[in-house]
Parts: structure tokens; sequence; C-alpha cells
């Protein structure tokens, strides 16, 4: 202190900047590694943690000291460490760290990680394929020593970039074959393989082999029509197929086909059944019953012949609920009661599952559809258990044209009321007043269209051994001004059909060639290897409809000259019904009129001799027209039946 008591101090120091602090980051988490066995390599990864750079330490024990980052990155990138050995453990840590001018300060080691590079099994050989159907395909290879399980990879490409695969065999598996299922008809598949050893070792990929699904062939049923009709009004009676007031030669629907066939007495078939169809009575459990040609009776027996629960349609292969009078008309009192109605919707209807499907979808034939699939103490109706709502061009393929009235054979689907049978197809057209739609068929004239979702109607249900809509595949951009529903499973797909570059077509699934324009138009291929049809659609009465294919040869190499109109039923399978205006796949039979477009058939209306039926492309459904009065358009088919 100075002498007055008061306390003295220096000047400041020299100045000395402040250092800035580093952060240590935390520990990288989520460290794994990923053997390569084909490359002798080792990837390892982490999480990220907003650090500056990460550190990875490598050694061959589970020891880290002293240890040298044997590479660093600014990213938490997986790093690939190569150039390994086989039959040696690589152990791994991470550490994540931040750096400034003060220096670097660094996590501590993450957990420990190791992988051992082990020899691979043999790449296998000898892998073939084969087209069991037109959904499944087996590929085969050879055994490869060593290996514990195989895996199968399948694509639609020649390319196996990025692929997961589609079986892995069970561990110690000696199986060198693979079934799959599922597949779409005549598509392309291509297949590879790799052998492997526990731990997702495994070899490199096999060579590929490739081939096509079968074809398969959805057989049309003929329509019933063993009489011709005459022009302008009248139709023949009995099997008197030779119809008055057309040129000498002209030939229409009772002219070809499997009901000619039966007329003719040169049909083969398992069943019996009006003309051309072929049906089989089945018991409760699915046998085919001894007596078939009884008549039906509510307080018959299956060992008489006179009570029956199915119908097997021995030419399509499908086979069919049949309907009950017994008890009275519930739902659930008895759930194959004739006089069972419902709203369109329920499990089944196409689309129902699909994540933007459309408009109401009710619930009421859950139970049917559930009942049948779980009846007879869960072996199901007739020993099935995949009951549904048959498809349009199914429920179409039972109705018997010759008649009227009742358009289907009472012998073996008795109970049938005159009414109303929804399909499980939706719309794509909205029904009067703009109310949701769904198709149906008329059984007591025939005809095919849509009504509104929220009336009640019948429902008979089917099975097969094939889906209905097999073949579906990504739905087309939409030509024109034409409208295509992607919620509706597309059966019309381009593969569906073999272009044949000369003005002609086959639908693979029909096994009908078809002519690409229609009458007026005029056929050219284009470079880039589409058609074009050009000119004007024609309208011809069914007169000249019928005369225009008399000596007809279309102008091809090696042109046929069995060209016809074709009947009702051949006409609708071309309906594209996840679209309209028109309903058809229109890259495949180009310029089709969007609207108001109606095409012959070869079928006479039976319950009005002065019509015959024609089919509406803009929309997708069959009606009745007069003969002389309402022309229409023309396509021609060939083959078939």
């Amino acid at each position: 202190k100075s002498p007055q008591g008061v306390q003295s101090c220096s000047d400041f120091s020299k100045v000395a900047s402040k250092a800035t602090w580093v952060v240590i980051p935390s520990v990288p988490t989520g460290v794994s590694l990923k053997a390569d066995n084909n490359v002798s390599q080792i990837t390892v990864s982490w999480i990220g943690n907003g650090a500056n750079s990460y550190k990875i330490y490598r050694n061959t024990s589970n020891i880290n000291a002293s240890l040298t980052a044997i590479a660093t990155q600014s990213t938490a990138t997986p790093y690939v460490n190569t150039g390994l050995t086989v039959n040696i453990a690589y152990y791994y840590w991470v550490k994540a760290c931040n750096a400034n001018t003060s220096g670097e300060r660094c996590s501590d080691f993450s957990q420990v990680t190791s992988a051992t590079l082990v020899v691979p099994p043999d790449v296998p050989t000898g892998v073939s394929l084969s087209a069991d159907s037109a959904s499944q395909m087996t590929v085969s290879w050879n055994s490869v020593t060593g290996t514990n399980y195989y895996e199968v990879f399948r694509n639609t490409s020649n390319t196996n970039t990025a692929l997961t695969a589609i079986f892995i065999s069970p561990l110690a598996s000696s199986s060198t074959t693979y079934s799959d299922s599922g597949l779409v008809s005549n598509t392309q598949y291509y297949y590879w393989l790799k052998a492997c050893i526990t731990g997702d070792n495994c070899s490199a990929f096999s060579e590929m082999v490739s081939t096509k699904t079968k074809i398969r062939i959805i057989k049309l049923n003929d329509t019933g029509i063993t009489w011709g009709g005459n022009y302008p009004e009248g139709n023949q009676s009995g099997n008197n197929c030779s119809p008055t007031g057309f040129a000498t030669g002209t030939k229409q629907d009772c002219h070809y086909g499997r009901d000619a066939q039966a007329v003719a007495g040169n049909l083969s078939r398992v069943g019996g059944g009006n003309a051309g169809f072929d049906f089989t009575k089945l018991g409760s459990t699915g046998t085919v019953l001894v007596a078939q040609t009884q008549d039906w009776s509510n307080t018959g027996s299956e060992s008489a012949g006179t009570k029956w629960s199915c119908v097997k349609d021995n030419h399509t292969g499908l086979i069919w609920e049949v309907k009950s009078s017994v008890g009275t008309s519930s739902n659930t009192a008895n759930i194959h009661h004739k006089d069972n109605t419902y709203r369109w919707g329920g499990k089944t209807a196409l689309g129902r599952e699909h994540p933007n499907r459309e408009d109401a979808y009710y619930d009421d034939w859950n139970t049917l559809v559930d009942g049948s699939n779980s009846s007879n103490s869960g072996n199901g109706l007739c020993g099935f258990t995949d009951w549904r709502v048959p498809t349009p061009r199914e429920l179409r393929s039972i109705v018997d044209f010759s008649q009227k009235d009742l358009t289907i054979d009472s012998d073996y689907f008795p109970n049938t009321p005159s009414e109303f049978f929804w399909s499980a197809s939706p719309s794509v057209e909205k029904h009067f007043h703009d109310t949701d739609a769904a198709w149906e068929v008329y059984f007591d004239e025939g005809f095919g269209g849509y009504r509104s979702r929220d009336k009640s109607y019948r429902v008979r249900l089917v099975r097969s051994d094939f889906l209905a809509t097999e073949g579906g595949q990504v739905v087309p951009s939409a030509v024109g001004s034409q409208e295509i529903k992607t919620y509706i499973p597309n059966e019309w797909h381009d593969n569906r059909y073999t272009v044949h570059h000369n003005g002609t077509v086959t639908d693979n699934n029909t096994g009908l060639m078809w002519k690409v324009c229609s009458e007026g138009q005029n056929w050219s291929k284009q470079s880039n290897n589409t058609a074009s049809c050009s000119g004007v659609l024609r309208y011809y009465t069914w007169k000249v409809a019928l005369e225009l294919v008399n000596n007809y040869t279309f102008p091809v190499s090696n042109g046929y000259s069995d060209w016809r109109l074709p009947n009702i039923k051949e006409l609708t399978s071309l309906a594209a019904l996840d679209r309209s205006k028109p309903s058809i796949n229109s890259t495949i039979f180009p310029n089709t009129r969007g609207s108001a477009v109606h095409f012959q058939s070869s079928s006479p209306y039976a319950d009005d001799s002065n019509k015959r039926w024609i089919f509406v492309f803009n929309e997708g459904f069959y009606e009745d027209r007069d003969r002389d009065n309402a022309k229409s358009h023309v396509r021609l088919v060939r083959l078939g039946r």
C-alpha cells in the first residue's frame, strides 16, 4: 500500500487471443458390415451424426489399441474396404471427429463389428426354364457342392441390377427346381440364380434364361343358335339353317362352330346341353352325378339325379353355382335361394381392393361368397373354396341366345329367374342420372349392359382353375378421347394380341383372327411398326353385311377366304371394359370410332324376328336392333370356336 493506504496496480499485460472450443461429437451408431465374397471386399456403413469427418479403423483381432485409421471420410457415405483375404475375421470401428484451427477432437470408438470373407459357392450351371402353363414357369439347375440354399431372381427385362430374390430355398435344401406361379400369359420372363452358404454369402449370378409363358386360350361357348334369321324379318324354326332373303351362299351364326357341329352330329362332348353347350351336374361335394338327365325336384336327391349343387361347363372349364327354391328367400337362411338379391360390389368385385377404386362398393353378397367357400365343414361348395362373382365374359358364356324369356339351359340351371344378374366388373360409364354403375346380364333376353350399383339384383357364383382376370397388366395411355380406369384390371393389354403386320391380328386369349381395320377403312403399316386405319367406317344393313363375305378374300400374303361376320359372343370378346369411347384396345385396333359406334354380329335375335344382335363399342354393351333399318359397322373374323 502507498503511504496514504491506497492500492496501486501495473498496466495490462499484452493481449492473448482466446482459443475456439472444439466440440467432441457423439460416438457413431448403426455400424454394419456387408461382405462381398465375389470381389473380396467389405463395405462399412454407419449413421452420420453431423461430424466434420469420420475415421474407419480395422484390425484382425478384437483390439482397438494403437490403431491407425485406414480411411477418413468427410461424410457418412459407406466405405468399401477392398483387397481382403478370405477366411480371416476383420474387426471394424468408426470414430466421429470435429476440427478447427485449434485442432481436432474425436469421439470414442464405436461398437466393434466383424465379418469374415469366405469362398463363395460356385455359380449354378445347367440352368433351364420351361413354361408349364399360361401362368407358371419352372426353373431347374444343377446342384452346387457345399451350398446351403439357392436364390432365384426374376425380371421382365434382361437386367439383373438391384433385383430382389423371388424365392430363397430352405437351408440345407437339396431341391434344384422352383415353380414360379401367378405369371402373365404370353409374357417374356428372365431368370437368374445364385448359390449361397450361411450368412448370405452367395455366388455371382448364373447365366440368364428366358422364355414366354404359354398362351391361355379362353374358350368361347357358342351362342346356342342353330336356326337362321330371314331377311328382312322372320326366323327359321327348329334347326333349319337355310334363311331366305339373302344371296346364294350367304352364311350366318348357325352355319359355324360347335352349334353347327352338334346339329351335324359330329360334336364330341363330355356331358349334355342344348346345341354346342357341354354341361355336367355335380353333387354338393363335387362328385359327378350318376344320373344326368333327370329333372330338378326340391324334394329330390343326388343319388336319384334330381338335385344337384353345381354345374361344370366342360368346354370353358368354369364351374357354376346352382340356385335353389327350397325355404325362404333370405340371404342368410338359404344363401343359394334363387330370389336372393344384392347391391353391387361385395367380395371378389373387381377393383374392390384397389387403392384408387372409384364409387360405391356394397357388402351385400359377402354372405353368399363366404358361405359358399366355408360350407361342407370348410371344404366349400362342391369341394371348392375359391368361389367368386363372374366377369361379364364368364356370365355371357352360359347365355343361350337361341331362347327367349329365359336365355339359359334350365335343364342344368334350374330355379333361374328371368332377371338381371350382376357381374364382378364395375362400369367405366355412369348409369342414367349419373349414378355409379356395374355390368350385368339380363337372362330374360340375354342382353348385357350396366346398371346402378345401388339396385338389388341376383348373383350366380363361379369358380375356375385360373383367375378371371389373368393377364392383367399396366394400363396403357388413353388413345384420343378414350377414358381408362386404372382400378379395373386390364385384360386387353397389347401382349394379349399377336400382330401380324399385314392387316390382321390374333387374339391369343380366344384364338380368333381379326381384321385390324373395320370395313371401309384402309390398313397401312407405320414406320414404328404400329398400324393405321385410314378412311371412313361404312354402315351396312344386316343383309349387306352378311353378303359382304361371300367369296371374300382379304388381300394379304397367303390371303384367307374364310372371313365371316362374328357371332355376338365373339364380338363381345373384344370389349375392353376398363375403358370407353371406344371400349377396345385402340393401339391394336386403331381409329375405332369413340361414340355412337355399333357393329354387326351374325346372330339373329330370338325374341323379335325383325332384329339381330349388335355390339356398341363406345361403351361396351350389346343389344338388339332392327335388321333392315338400323345400319351398323362391320369387323370381320376367322377361325375360332
